[in-house]
């Protein structure tokens, strides 16, 4: 009954609003009702879809539409909570159905009048003839994706500083030699980019019960699998000072299976933003995603590192960890670096000859740390060889073969002191070039080769360089 007299008297407002040309509420039925998703819009003109929202105009009406509750209808549902302020009649121009608004919130001032006009608009919409739902994670200027990172140690040294984790760092590795691999312990894991082939068959076991102390996320998301790669080794390292932000993850994500954990990283804003700001510059947004063909060449990041005594590898597209193995020791022993280098020697020969395309980086502890520390500790070696020395001259014992053995042994920790240091500047300035190249990555050049093509074009420079290189393209073929 109240629902009848509800929409008796919305019938009567509609009346009386078509009278003074304001627009119309929508008709609310019993079958709406139980259909319905709460859509908040606040407009003013039926005509004019730009959104002048002024609240303290008379006849701005705020109504209520409906959308079906089918489940296609609320898998593309998307909540956009918007904060308007207008101030002399500014038109927001946004296109509500635009992919970049997804989940995002626009700036008011704090002044006081801005509150009384500011309105939550709440959006859900179901597009049927022309949905743009999934959105493609491989917009770069979406929200919620993800791009395309470059494997390089500067840049996942740097990723994995932004996401809050003290004490780590990574170098490439060119070669599987066990001296190059001994110069870099303790080795927390190795990561093994190479090219993907669909397709491939794999008849080595997964382990699909739940270990509670091997952290494994498959994954979920486009562009990735380079995160998730070194989320698999951090996660899975008691050693390392993960940070609070990943801290938390792992701890909620405790019990949760394979997929939940990587729809858990893929909703974590730290690790995205921190992923994300590797980003490019591009000119050009393509509307729609684009899938890789059988020509693409599509490479994939999977982790090595021992867990428990066992060596594993993680490779998020599978359905779970695969063991290679007993494996006693941690990472700073040798024991699991000798039987990972066979696994992926053979991982490399599957491949034909011709094919080099392949990187092997490894998460270790920061050198400039151990080297520091390392300083420290020559530094307390040579105060107590200068203690037993003065101690011997204080007694006159000079010519004693121990004041010999104490000199050399001097010499050969002011030799190493200085080797330390020495190793010490040279990752600082490995650090140094590494930041320099990292805003180099980072850094839009668009701005400035437009302005330096249209200097060219104004100076009447441009159109002979172009037929310049036009010519020389055609010679070249």
């Amino acid at each position: 009954m109240l629902l009848q007299l509800r929409i008796s008297s919305a019938l009567r407002r509609r009346e009386a609003g078509q009278a003074l040309g304001l627009p119309s509420p929508m008709y609310v039925g019993p079958i709406a009702l139980s259909r319905r998703v709460l859509v908040l819009h606040a407009f003013r003109s039926a005509q004019q879809t730009r959104f002048a929202i002024s609240l303290r105009r008379p006849g701005s009406i705020m109504s209520w539409s409906t959308i079906e509750s089918d489940p296609v209808a609320l898998s593309r549902r998307v909540l956009v909570p918007h904060a308007f302020r207008s101030a002399q009649q500014t038109r927001f121009a946004i296109p509500l159905r635009q992919p970049g608004s997804i989940m995002s919130w626009s700036t008011i001032e704090s002044d006081p009048v801005a509150p009384s006009r500011r309105v939550l608009v709440l959006h859900a919409f179901r597009s049927a003839q022309q949905t743009r739902f999934p959105i493609p994670l491989r917009r770069p200027g979406s929200i919620m994706s993800w791009c395309t990172i470059e494997s390089d140690p500067g840049v996942f040294t740097e990723l994995i500083q932004q996401m809050q984790v003290k004490g780590v760092q990574v170098e490439e590795l060119y070669s599987l030699d066990l001296d190059s691999l001994n110069n870099l312990r303790p080795v927390y894991g190795l990561i093994f980019l190479f090219k993907w082939r669909p397709g491939e068959k794999d008849d080595r076991v997964v382990i699909k019960d739940p270990n509670p102390n091997l952290f494994f996320a498959s994954q979920v998301i486009n562009n990735a699998c380079a995160t998730q790669a070194i989320l698999s080794i951090l996660m899975n390292c008691p050693d390392i000072d993960i940070g609070p932000e990943l801290s938390k993850l792992k701890e909620f994500t405790r019990n949760f299976p394979p997929e939940l954990k990587g729809l858990a990283i893929n909703n974590s804003e730290a690790i995205r933003t921190a992923h994300n700001s590797f980003a490019r510059p591009e000119p050009f947004v393509p509307e729609e995603q684009k899938n890789a063909t059988k020509d693409d060449d599509v490479y994939h990041f999977i982790s090595y590192l021992p867990v428990d005594g066992v060596l594993y590898e993680l490779d998020g597209l599978k359905e779970g960890p695969i063991s290679l193995g007993q494996c006693p020791g941690g990472p700073g022993d040798m024991d699991w670096l000798q039987m990972v280098q066979p696994v992926i020697q053979e991982r490399i020969e599957r491949y034909s000859r011709s094919e080099i395309r392949f990187n092997l980086l490894a998460v270790i502890k920061n050198r400039r740390e151990l080297y520091t520390a390392e300083v420290k500790e020559l530094q307390k070696k040579r105060e107590r060889i200068l203690q037993q020395i003065a101690a011997l001259q204080a007694e006159r014992l000079v010519d004693n073969g121990n004041y010999e053995a104490l000199n050399e042994s001097l010499s050969e920790t002011n030799a190493s002191i200085e080797a330390a240091t020495e190793k010490i500047l040279m990752e600082e300035e490995k650090f140094k070039k590494w930041r320099t190249e990292n805003i180099r990555r980072k850094h839009n050049y668009i701005p400035f080769l437009f302005n330096f093509l249209k200097l060219l074009a104004e100076k009447k420079q441009l159109k002979p360089l172009i037929e310049k290189a036009k010519h020389k393209s055609s010679n070249s073929r």
